[in-house]
């Protein structure tokens, strides 16, 4: 939302939907979108398994992706690669948040004080051909 503001565009509340992480939210959440096609030009989801279920739902509606609408996750699942279009995502690294978070939680453990931290995941941008751009080789 913070981008959209630097863009200087606005979100609409009503096209601003939550799901559980789950293909199904993301199927439900697209069925919800459709009615709105052309109001919006691209759909941004919290993880690619809601993207997923996005990307079949619109197509089950007829929508076109990329043609109709863009579509991106976050995540970079393993069958990311495999949709139809192969889904365009944001890839973090969740190994090594892992192991900090599990360092801290052995310290916690152990009684030693651990200082609340805000850790910000590096992230790629892995283009591929749900947001409508010429996709990058991905390595398997």
């Amino acid at each position: 939302m913070a981008a959209l503001r630097d863009a200087g565009l606005t979100l609409n509340p009503r096209l601003q939907l939550e799901g559980d992480y789950t293909e199904q939210s993301g199927w439900k959440a697209g069925q919800a979108l459709v009615g709105h096609l052309g109001q919006f030009d691209a759909l941004f989801c919290s993880n690619d398994q809601m993207a997923m279920g996005a990307l079949q739902s619109l197509q089950d509606s007829g929508a076109s992706v990329p043609r109709d609408i863009r579509l991106i996750g976050y995540d970079d699942h393993p069958l990311s690669l495999y949709t139809q279009p192969a889904l365009t995502t944001v890839g973090a690294d969740f190994v090594n948040v892992g192991r900090e978070m599990a360092l801290r939680l052995l310290r916690i453990l152990d009684d030693e004080a651990v200082e609340p931290a805000h850790l910000v995941l590096p992230t790629r941008l892995v283009v591929r051909t749900s947001c409508g751009c010429e996709a990058t080789p991905t390595p398997h």
